[in-house]
């Protein structure tokens, strides 16, 4: 991850900007989600690929951050993960990767 990257994942794990983020992007702004509503989620993943020599090689997978939404009353979810990944420049794989990390 490069050093942009590193600054935008440190911020959104304060809860304040997680919290803003969602709230632009799934209530258009209305405060629905409180950071108050959010803690930590651990994931752990691995992969399988093959490598240009036909070997097989495990490695790890993890989002930028990834919290958990704890229901409030307002919000209307039984159980919400999201996460965020932060991307410097633009990839035409990054849906690719996410759908990867689902």
């Amino acid at each position: 991850m490069g050093k942009t990257d590193d600054f935008t994942g440190n911020m959104m794990e304060v809860n304040a900007y997680f919290a803003d983020a969602l709230n632009s992007a799934l209530y258009r702004g209305r405060k629905v989600v409180h950071p108050s509503d959010l803690q930590p989620y651990s994931e752990r993943k691995a992969s399988t690929k093959k490598n240009k020599n036909g070997k097989t090689v495990t490695g790890k997978l993890f989002r930028d951050v990834i919290k958990e939404v704890k229901e409030n009353g307002n919000t209307g979810l039984l159980a919400c993960i999201a996460g965020m990944e932060n991307q410097t420049e633009l990839s035409r794989i990054m849906p690719a990767r996410v759908m990867g990390y689902d």
